[in-house]
């Protein structure tokens, strides 16, 4: 996980609030300046926001982790085909390798920037 700045849009301010919660308010016509609601919400220009930095594989995509565990079907079939001069066999082999996960992810709020 990483952090990053997130400004309020031209005009606007971040309301934060205590439990970690935050809001857009529009700026006064005289432009932002910080302040302290009476429920205890503070101004802030910005918020620092949580992403991921690993992200899962797309269902349906297998990854390098995914062999582990996997359970894999094999097909093989033989087929031999006569010719006026020389029998050839030929042989075909499919793999299927399958692997269900679970998983669960947490979004992200708000920690510090005022």
């Amino acid at each position: 996980m990483a952090q990053t700045k997130v400004f309020a849009p031209e005009g606007y301010h971040f309301m934060v609030q205590r439990d970690g919660g935050f809001y857009l308010q529009k700026n006064s016509s005289s432009g932002y300046e910080a302040h302290t609601l009476t429920n205890g919400d503070k101004s802030s220009e910005y918020v620092m926001m949580t992403y991921r930095t690993q992200h899962p594989a797309p269902k349906g995509i297998p990854t390098r982790r995914q062999t582990q565990g996997a359970q894999t079907t094999s097909r093989r079939t033989t087929r031999t085909t006569p010719t006026r001069t020389a029998t050839t066999t030929r042989t075909t082999s499919t793999t299927r390798s399958t692997r269900t996960t679970g998983g669960s992810s947490s979004g992200g709020g708000y920690s510090g920037g005022y």
